[in-house]
């Protein structure tokens, strides 16, 4: 399967094709040869993990460099403040939809949640917290932690904390970390320009 989709990339193929020939030539291996496929599961979940690896260092270094690029704090204020109230009203938007989608449609109903009497009704205990654990849980309190746990409210957060930090040294400064950072910022593309490139492979398995 997999000189297959190399032969017909070689042969000019384009990459969504690719892909979705991928995909087929996946669900047919799945099928055929069900509850013997441990090898290639290893090379989709390592595919995964890659992804994965890439995604918060991605984004810290995008914000920074954005928000570095500014060069004043009142540019991004005025940027945030609008990014925020964008960002509040669609997913608003988004839960007055759930909720109607769900209320007009009955989801859920007759279900009950407490499977058992060990649950003592109380299916949901631990599943909502106060909202002042809500708040703390979004400070990075250990940003390493929130590196190797994907945390990626804490490390925009972190992010536009150093880079409005940045905007306030001198402007010579600033000027080469915005440089280094752009280049790293384009390193961290091209790792995943690389990473898309082996998409079409990575599908099947």
């Amino acid at each position: 399967a997999f000189v297959g989709l190399i032969t017909l990339r070689r042969r000019g193929v384009g990459f969504t094709p690719l892909v979705l020939i991928g995909l087929g030539v996946g669900v047919g291996i799945g099928i055929g040869f069900r509850g013997n496929l441990d090898y290639v599961s290893f090379l989709g979940d390592l595919y995964i993990q890659v992804i994965i690896a890439i995604v918060a260092p991605l984004i810290f270094i995008s914000i920074l460099s954005s928000v570095t690029s500014l060069g004043s704090t009142a540019k991004l204020r005025t940027i945030g403040l609008s990014s925020a109230f964008w960002l509040l009203l669609t997913n608003a938007i988004a839960i007055v939809l759930t909720l109607a989608v769900a209320l007009s449609l009955e989801l859920g109903k007759g279900v009950s949640l407490a499977a058992d009497a060990s649950t003592n009704g109380d299916s949901l205990l631990g599943l909502v917290k106060p909202l002042d654990q809500v708040l703390l849980d979004l400070v990075p309190s250990n940003l390493a932690g929130d590196f190797v746990s994907n945390n990626i409210v804490a490390i925009i957060l972190f992010a536009l904390l150093f880079g409005a930090a940045g905007t306030l040294i001198a402007e010579a400064r600033r000027r080469s970390l915005q440089a280094g950072l752009e280049t790293v910022c384009d390193v961290m593309t091209g790792i995943v320009h690389f990473a898309l490139r082996l998409a079409p492979y990575a599908v099947p398995a």
